[in-house]
């Protein structure tokens, strides 16, 4: 299975390629709840890391 880094993934969202699907995919993910202005975002330092969306209405 292909390793997801916050490196490679913080690279991703600055516009580089994903070096796998898994980046890529937590990557389109970030991008899709940073633009519906109705989810919150969290990451928290657990592990490789947690996030934690909500809608807020």
């Amino acid at each position: 299975m292909d390793a997801l880094t916050p490196d490679s993934l913080l690279a991703t969202l600055g516009g580089e390629s994903a070096p796998n699907d898994r980046t890529r995919a937590v990557a389109d993910f970030f991008e899709h709840v940073k633009a519906a202005p109705d989810f919150e975002t969290y990451v928290l330092p657990v592990g490789e890391g947690l996030a934690v969306s909500y809608r807020s209405r």
